[in-house]
């Protein structure tokens, strides 16, 4: 194997490696069950909404 092949290898290998999350099964049942049945905006969430349009002028 060439460097060039060897370094672009370990490259996708540590991609691959950073790039997967791995979660118990009380923490996959809570993500899928938000994305299934989403729950409303709390005060909190509206709150960092609206401070980041203050912020954030496009």
């Amino acid at each position: 194997m060439s460097p060039i092949e060897l370094t672009a290898s370990r490259a996708r290998q540590s991609i691959v490696s950073h790039a997967t999350l791995v979660l118990s099964d009380r923490d996959r049942a809570v993500f899928f069950d938000t994305l299934i049945n989403p729950r409303g905006q709390n005060d909190r969430l509206k709150a960092a909404f609206a401070e980041h349009a203050r912020r954030v002028k496009r």
